[in-house]
This record gives structure tokens, C-alpha cells and sequence, in this order.
């Protein structure tokens, strides 16, 4: 009899001691709201590269399936709006419903072409992240 009381007053501690199990359920995945202007040519080998750069840029970032990029003739901001967090009008992209901003430079310097990224977010007006990368000039599109 003892035995069974120690049993049935342990029985509930070892049950407690189990691992924990975590359960997911009810997902709420929403793709972010991304602007994805042209990207600004700084000279005129860039401006020859510049279309079929925007063509394989603009497609990964709609296909990533984590974005929502947002149609380019909605944009209200201007074209030529600075590159810099400090020169963004982000109220302008804040109206057409962009919670992210991608703003890319190319320029070509000889045989390579240099590009440079930025993510902004729109609500805080501040840069996220920041990328250069340099290819040759035949393959923009890597």
C-alpha cells in the first residue's frame, strides 16, 4: 500500500518533468509591402546595363514570395528622389502603402559593374541595410 501512495504521489512529478511541447498554430504570414523603384544609372555604361539588371532585380524580389512588391505606377515619389535616408521623402511612399523601400545605384567603371543597395524602412525613415557588389559588366543580372 505505501508503495502504491509513493507511486501515485510521484506519478504526477515525473508527468510535469517531461519534455515541453510548443504548438503552432494559426499562422498570420502577411508579405511585406516593398517599393522596388528603377535603379538610378550613375553614368552611361550603367544606363546600357540598367534594364536588364531591373528585369532579373524586380523578378527575384516578386518571386521571393515574402514581398509584396508594390506596382511601379503607383509611386507618387519623385524619380530623381535622393539615394540616402536623408533624401527620401518617405511620407511619399509611406501614401501608396510601402512599408519597405529598396533603392539600387549602378555604375559601370571599365569591364565592372558596381551596384549598391539600400532597404529603408518607410515608418522609422531609417537605412536597414546597406550592399555593394561588383561584377563584370556581362552579367548584370547576378
Amino acid at each position: 500500500m505505501r508503495t502504491l501512495t509513493l507511486s501515485l504521489l510521484l506519478c504526477p512529478l515525473a508527468a510535469l518533468a517531461q519534455a515541453p511541447v510548443i504548438e503552432i498554430s494559426g499562422a498570420n504570414f502577411r508579405p511585406l509591402p516593398l517599393a522596388v523603384p528603377l535603379p538610378q544609372a550613375l553614368n552611361d555604361g550603367a544606363r546600357t546595363v540598367a534594364p536588364q539588371f531591373d528585369d532579373a532585380f524586380f523578378f527575384d524580389c516578386s518571386a521571393a514570395g515574402i514581398f509584396q512588391v508594390l506596382d511601379r505606377k503607383s509611386y507618387l515619389a519623385d524619380a530623381r528622389e535622393g539615394f540616402t535616408a536623408s533624401t527620401i521623402t518617405f511620407s511619399r511612399w509611406a501614401d501608396v502603402g510601402a512599408e519597405a523601400l529598396v533603392k539600387v545605384q549602378l555604375s559601370v567603371d571599365g569591364r565592372e559593374l558596381r551596384g549598391e543597395m539600400r532597404l529603408l524602412t518607410i515608418s522609422s525613415g531609417k537605412e536597414e541595410l546597406r550592399l555593394v557588389h561588383v561584377e563584370p559588366r556581362e552579367q548584370p543580372q547576378k
